[in-house]
């Protein structure tokens, strides 16, 4: 007989996850509208390219300044 509880309560569990699974999901897009229209947006975190597609502009920024920055001092010492 114990053997059947046991049974019993794992099925009970994962019913219940699918059950609070699919209230998520069926509730995502009421939950956005409301949030919309309160004001309350989620900010969608950036993907991974795109944090590195940033690091990478970020980069490419800084090393163009040091390469004017090293022009305009090989200028003024060449004069």
């Amino acid at each position: 007989m114990n053997r059947h509880l046991d049974d019993a309560r794992y099925h009970l569990g994962r019913t219940a996850y699918h059950v609070v699974a699919g209230v998520r999901t069926e509730a995502t897009p009421y939950e956005t509208r409301v949030r919309h229209l309160l004001g309350r947006d989620h900010e969608r975190e950036p993907t991974r390219s795109e944090r590195v597609q940033h690091y990478a502009e970020r980069a490419r920024g800084d090393v163009e300044s040091y390469v004017t920055d090293a022009r305009s001092v090989l200028v003024r010492r060449a004069e």
